[in-house]
């Protein structure tokens, strides 16, 4: 029975194919694109694209008139940014959560194509909190805002509320204008 899971398995990563993109022949963009004819397949095609950093010293090409700049290197698996008032920035880091204890070939699969989209580590489940201090586009500080949170991902601010969205539960603690972490002893969060 193993034999034909992996046998399987093997077939759906080696069916994996590449969708055109829109600069191919017969594509276009605008109100009346032209697209490919849809197909089918016993073993549906999955096409992810391989993570990747930029490399060093390369920046992308922006439009004149736009600068990019790197902010931050200090992020694992990045997934909601919101801004504070104070131009700080917070940052939700979550990624998979750990596999459970019994894998079935749907996991394995799975596992496959997480580690190919980049989210192949464990979750950080934290909120990260930048600052550029002296507005030259990277953040000097990258401090632990918020930790030990379950795969948060939105986050508001509502008065002297921070409301944080996990997967299990929204949360909300207190916060005021430039703190640069939350301290849960004194105000511990309160599930709503």
């Amino acid at each position: 029975m193993k034999k034909i899971a992996y046998i399987f398995l093997l077939a759906a990563l080696f069916s994996c194919q590449t969708i055109p993109s829109a600069d191919s022949p017969g594509l276009s963009l605008g109100k009346n694109p032209k697209l490919p004819e849809p197909s089918s397949s016993i073993i549906p095609t999955v096409s992810i694209a391989k993570a990747s950093q930029w490399p060093e010293g390369v920046m992308p090409k922006v439009i004149d008139s736009f600068v990019i700049s790197l902010y931050s290197k200090e992020l694992t698996h990045p997934r909601w940014l919101y801004v504070l008032p104070n131009g700080d920035v917070l940052v939700a880091q979550s990624n998979k959560q750990p596999p459970k204890k019994t894998q079935g070939l749907k996991d394995l699969v799975s596992r496959y194509f997480m580690n190919r989209a980049g989210a192949g580590k464990d979750s950080p489940d934290k909120i990260t909190l930048l600052r550029d201090s002296n507005d030259d586009g990277a953040a000097e500080l990258a401090n632990d805002f918020l930790t030990h949170l379950h795969s948060p991902f939105g986050m508001t601010l509502i008065g002297n509320d921070l409301y944080v969205a996990n997967t299990d539960a929204i949360l909300r603690f207190h916060y005021e204008v430039g703190d640069i972490k939350i301290d849960t002893k004194k105000y511990p969060q309160k599930k709503l």
